[in-house]
């Protein structure tokens, strides 16, 4: 399966969970390390949708704990273009 194709199950999960469009990202968003900050706003509206569904347990607040750099998305992007 290749990345793209997780991506579009990811899409298909937020539709499902009716998470409005304007909440997504765009493919480039993470494929290319773009717009990091509106893909994890997405996995946090789907994480959130499903918490109050019942489906999922609590997002635990993390801004104490994780500090992001800009070198990990690069990185990560780097690796999964290497992997098709």
């Amino acid at each position: 399966m290749l990345l793209t194709d997780n991506v579009q199950l990811f899409f298909n999960l937020l539709r499902e969970q009716a998470i409005p469009e304007e909440q997504w990202f765009e493919t480039h968003d993470l494929l290319e390390g773009r717009n990091m900050p509106r893909v994890i706003y997405a996995v946090l509206a789907l994480a959130m949708r499903m918490e109050t569904n019942g489906q999922a347990p609590g997002v635990p607040r993390l801004r104490k704990h994780v500090r992001f750099s800009r070198k990990l998305p690069r990185a990560s992007c780097r690796k999964f273009s290497r992997q098709g």
